[in-house]
């Protein structure tokens, strides 16, 4: 019987050791739990953040297809406008001309 105390009043002992322990790996759980639901939110931003980013990355492919068609109308632009400044002058020129030969023209002495 005397062993029979004797576990028993080790068993007690060693329950009030660990009660301590206890405790503390019950602050450590509640601890991860909370850390858990930490995680747990933090994924899911992360989620809806990888959401937006493909939405930005679409949209900013339509902005590049967007500034590469005002880039081509800027381009047909501007050569159009060369085309048209190239006409002028070349009208200018040759009205110039003309004017020129009207004059040399009036400037002959007519024969009498």
């Amino acid at each position: 019987m005397a062993d029979n105390k004797l576990i028993s009043q080790i068993g007690d002992l060693i329950d009030k050791k660990l009660a301590p322990i206890k405790e503390d790996l019950s602050g450590v759980k509640e601890d991860l739990s909370g850390v858990k639901r930490e995680t747990s939110g933090l994924k899911q931003g992360l989620l809806e953040v990888r959401k937006d980013l493909g939405e930005v990355k679409q949209r900013l492919e339509t902005v590049e297809i967007k500034v590469e068609l005002v880039n081509n109308k800027i381009d047909k632009s501007q050569e159009e406008t060369i085309d048209v400044l190239s006409e002028l002058i070349n009208a200018g020129y040759n009205n110039h001309e003309e004017r020129i030969k009207k004059i040399e023209k009036h400037l002959q002495p007519t024969s009498v």
